[in-house]
């Protein structure tokens, strides 16, 4: 995040979502470029690299993971459907 996210938000952590890929779990739930993501599966995301680790964990033979996000400065809880491609 930069020093603008980080000052309108008041919090340093999180990581700013700024590609969603088309006709991707993602996308069919509604997660949005701008989004920023700041818990996966209830896990706070300290950063962009550490957003990408947490991901990499995730099993999708769970079939869902949850994506907290702050949109529109509210937190939102999002959750990501595998099943959905």
């Amino acid at each position: 995040m930069n020093d603008v996210h980080r000052r309108g938000l008041e919090r340093n952590t999180g990581a700013v979502i700024e590609i969603v890929v088309e006709k991707s779990p993602a996308f069919y739930t509604n997660v949005l470029p701008g989004d920023v993501l700041i818990k996966i599966n209830g896990v706070d995301v300290r950063d962009a690299a550490h957003a990408i680790k947490l991901m990499t964990q995730i099993n999708t033979n769970d079939k869902t993971a949850t994506f907290t996000v702050i949109r529109n400065n509210k937190e939102k809880q999002i959750e990501i459907d595998f099943t959905k491609t």
